[in-house]
């Protein structure tokens, strides 16, 4: 299906990419292998035609593959990611076990939001950003954005605009950033290393869209992951690409910063971070 261009903002909609990511895996292999879920009452189903085993093998191991990448990020002590969305954002971030950083550019209707996020283990979340990000992702009144734009903002959990700034800043939620149902696998090659490519859909954004993930055959650590939506001006591709596994992720808390909960802020029309 033909579509307009996609308005990609995986992590400004974290939530619901996290629970399709993890339950992705199980629902794949249900579909495979033909389980049905229903009520004892419900009038039987004409027989689906069998699927050959072949298929189902196949896609059992493609959705085994899938969560093993997912527990991979997840017991990670930290790594690098860059995700780009065409035309709608770009973030640039390191994750650890408890804490994270990233440099986000989105493109809303507020103008075009750049800012950067830095969450310490104790759980506080700073950001700094220009006038459109603090309209959008704070909440901010136009009339105070001078004296927020651009300085350090802290926020703690119960804030309104916390959860959705602090999806998928540490390795517990990557998991957000690769929402697919898996179908196949396939060997392939990242630079000179063996990798092993799983292909699927996308379930999130462009639901049903090819989907990508390259993991390491041997660590089963992601490499690159990749979604491809159809658009009235021809193919876009989002991707999102990993590197530095293994690597202790620290970050630097801002000597001072604005307590959000002083600033007045409301929820914009369409929630915080929606554009």
């Amino acid at each position: 299906m033909v579509t307009d261009p996609p308005t990609m903002a995986t992590r400004r909609r974290g939530g619901a990419s996290r629970i399709l990511a993890a339950m992705a895996g199980t629902v794949v292999v249900a579909a495979a292998l033909g389980v049905g879920v229903g009520f004892a009452s419900r009038p039987k189903l004409p027989v689906s035609p069998v699927v050959p085993t072949s298929t189902i093998s196949a896609t059992v191991r493609a959705a085994a593959l899938y969560q093993t990448a997912l527990n991979t990020i997840a017991a990670s002590i930290g790594f690098h990611y860059i995700a780009i969305y065409p035309e709608t954002e770009t973030i640039v971030g390191d994750a650890g076990c408890s804490v994270g950083e990233q440099v986000v550019t989105f493109k809303s209707s507020y103008g075009v939001e750049a800012f950067t996020l830095v969450l310490d283990d104790t759980g506080t979340l700073y950001f700094q950003g220009n006038a459109p990000a603090v309209k959008d992702q704070l909440g901010v009144s136009t009339s105070k954005t001078p004296e927020v734009e651009n300085r350090w903002v802290s926020l703690v959990s119960g804030n309104g605009p916390y959860p959705e700034l602090a999806s998928g800043m540490t390795v517990a939620e990557q998991g957000v950033f690769l929402p697919m149902t898996p179908i196949s696998v396939a060997s392939v090659k990242v630079g000179k290393r063996a990798a092993t490519q799983i292909v699927g859909t996308a379930t999130v954004d462009d639901p049903g869209s090819a989907a990508l993930l390259d993991i390491d055959t041997r660590t089963h650590a992601p490499l690159a992951y990749s979604s491809t939506a159809v658009t009235t001006r021809g193919p876009a591709t989002s991707t999102v690409t990993f590197s530095a596994w293994g690597t202790q992720v620290s970050v630097t808390v801002p000597a001072a910063a604005i307590v959000w909960s002083t600033l007045g802020a409301s929820t914009p029309p369409s929630g915080y971070g929606s554009g």
